[in-house]
């Protein structure tokens, strides 16, 4: 059902991802809005991510095999065995942070959206233009020129984080899977020798499996190796679908669609007495 009044438009920002476009009066609503808010975006970022891979629209089981071709020889690696596999603990996470972190700024600085641009309206009809199909404009808007309040930090980073949210959903998602791959491979594929041979001292074994005849054993330097292969895929993953035009194209073109619907419903939530 189409809805104007402010109770509807807030409902409309809050379960699109705009949360903290809603305002709060009072200290006490303001402080709770904050994490109540961030979960609300977390998951339209994940309700967005699910909606563009089921509708095809995503890059994600394309650009998987291409992955796990670019990383496999790194998995049979001496190397790699004797140094990712020889980390615990703090230095571990460590490594899988560095990653992390530099994934997630450069995904925030290559996919910035022109939030000035996408929330200029040059009249009111520009702004109904806008309006997604759930939200009708009043009956009386000004015919003069439409000027919508600036973003405050809180909105923009609310934006922001609709912008990248889905994406480093789908790096994790990417992350998730290569790892996972790699530990069934290793079960499959690298007995406990092999792995004290790589490593040069006895393996921290988790468990092992005996069937027709054949030991599989889960151990510790598996886990690690196949923990950190996944992290750098979903890092490869950020870099390539923010750089590779064909990645992005059809992305960038769906949030931008959003946040302008977005600003356009802020901008007629704002002009209500």
């Amino acid at each position: 059902m189409p809805s104007n009044d402010r109770a509807g438009l807030e409902l409309w920002l809050q379960a699109n991802g705009a949360p903290w476009l809603v305002l709060r009066r009072g200290a006490l609503r303001r402080l709770v809005s904050g994490p109540i808010g961030l979960v609300a975006i977390i998951g339209f970022a994940l309700r967005w991510f699910l909606s563009a891979l089921v509708h095809s629209r995503s890059a994600l089981m394309g650009v998987l095999p291409l992955l796990l071709v670019g990383v496999v020889l790194s998995f049979f690696s001496t190397e790699t065995w004797q140094t990712i596999g020889s980390l615990h603990g703090l230095p571990m996470l460590l490594v899988v942070a560095l990653f992390a972190g530099l994934a997630a700024a450069f995904v925030a600085r290559q996919a910035k959206p022109d939030l000035g641009a996408l929330g200029e309206f040059a009249d009111a009809p520009a702004v109904a233009a806008a309006l997604p199909a759930t939200v009708r404009p009043p009956r009386a808007l000004p015919d003069a020129g439409w000027v919508a309040p600036p973003l405050n930090r809180a909105e923009r980073l609310n934006l922001l984080l609709v912008s990248v949210l889905a994406q480093v959903i789908a790096a994790a998602v990417i992350g998730l899977a290569v790892a996972g791959f790699f530990v069934v491979l290793g079960l499959f594929s690298i007995s406990v020798p092999v792995t004290e041979s790589w490593i040069g001292h006895p393996a921290s074994v988790w468990m092992r499996v005996t069937l027709l005849g054949h030991e599989y054993a889960l151990t510790g330097q598996l886990m690690r190796v196949s923990a950190f292969l996944g992290t750098f895929a979903g890092f490869y993953f950020i870099v390539s679908s923010t750089t590779d035009v064909r990645m992005r194209q059809g992305a960038s073109a769906d949030h931008d669609e959003h946040l302008r619907a977005t600003l356009a419903v802020r901008s007629i939530y704002l002009s209500l007495p």
